[in-house]
């Protein structure tokens, strides 16, 4: 007897072999892991043998589960490419366009949020600020602005549109209790929070090595408003976008304005999406409003850096 399987178990196969366990693949579909275990327990009694090999904190794909891989991802690929294309027909009153960035983009853009919604109208954004890169070719997100060029796959527009600088800062009261000279040949000896190692902040982290040298950070802080309310407080400085930092009166540049950590920020959409009004529109505004504010992203170091 021939089994019908739901597209929605493929899916939930798909995800779990993914992300390689059950956590993970219980946080991208936003349940618990207990369901994810009971869902992924049930479609193996509708195949009829098992897909994974239960394995401490992580699963295996087993044999049946390789062979079925390639041909549930074929599946998903047509059916994104099926939901794009009925996105392209989208008015311009179907809802907001969704931009998903990393926090320090998002924060720029937010404080300049009345000026890109004048731009936008009638069109409406929905900003999210995330580590996790969302699937522009299964519509999680419209457009994507990042901080790295994304690998060549996928039909995706890539566009460089500005740059963003940071640099080391410190509370102005942290620096007075440590008779700070004033001089970047005096960094060393302050205090500092240390940024994260996986392959977004690495480039940081080596900035700041280049910075600080072989001393021991104080703390690890890898997200930005946490860094920023922890130097804010005094006791250590931190790499900071300079736009935050320039604009902050009790923060001072204590390393890194002459030669800051300079990264290129992209926007990136689907090339199917290139149509669409709402997204060509709020592309274009989102790429003018960076252009147009290039000189407060690149911060003490130059008006020009984000001119492309």
């Amino acid at each position: 007897m021939m089994r019908h399987i739901p597209w929605d178990g493929f899916q939930l196969f798909l995800t779990i072999a993914e992300a390689r366990s059950l956590r993970e693949a219980a946080v991208k579909l936003k349940i618990s892991a207990a369901t994810v275990s009971r869902r992924l327990e049930a479609l193996e009694q509708q195949i009829g043998a098992p897909l994974f090999e239960r394995l401490p904190g992580t699963l295996r794909l087993l044999p049946l589960g390789e062979a079925l891989l390639p041909e549930a991802a074929a599946m998903r690929e047509r059916a994104d490419a099926l939901n794009r294309l009925i996105g392209v027909r989208d008015a311009f009153d179907q809802g907001p366009v969704v931009v998903t960035t990393t926090a320090s983009v998002a924060l720029f853009l937010a404080r300049h949020l009345l000026e890109l919604h004048a731009a936008c109208a009638p069109v409406g954004i929905e900003l999210s600020a995330s580590r996790q890169i969302l699937n522009l070719a299964r519509r999680e997100a419209d457009i994507a602005l990042r901080l790295r060029r994304p690998p060549a796959e996928g039909d995706l527009r890539v566009k460089r549109v500005s740059q963003m600088t940071s640099a080391l800062y410190a509370a102005k009261s942290y620096l007075a209790q440590e008779r700070w000279r004033g001089g970047e040949d005096d960094v060393r000896r302050l205090a500092f929070f240390a940024v994260g190692q996986e392959p977004e902040r690495s480039q940081r982290a080596a900035w700041l090595r280049a910075v600080m040298g072989t001393k021991r950070p104080l703390a690890q802080i890898d997200e930005l408003h946490l860094r920023l309310e922890a130097v804010r407080q005094g006791g250590a400085a931190a790499l900071l976008p300079c736009w935050i930092g320039e604009s902050d009166p009790d923060l001072t540049c204590v390393g890194g304005r002459d030669a800051p950590f300079r990264e290129d920020i992209y926007l990136i959409f689907h090339n199917d999406l290139a149509q669409n009004p709402r997204v060509r529109r709020a592309a274009a505004a989102i790429s003018d409003l960076l252009k147009r504010r290039a000189a407060d992203l690149a911060g003490p170091a130059g008006a020009n850096l984000g001119r492309s």
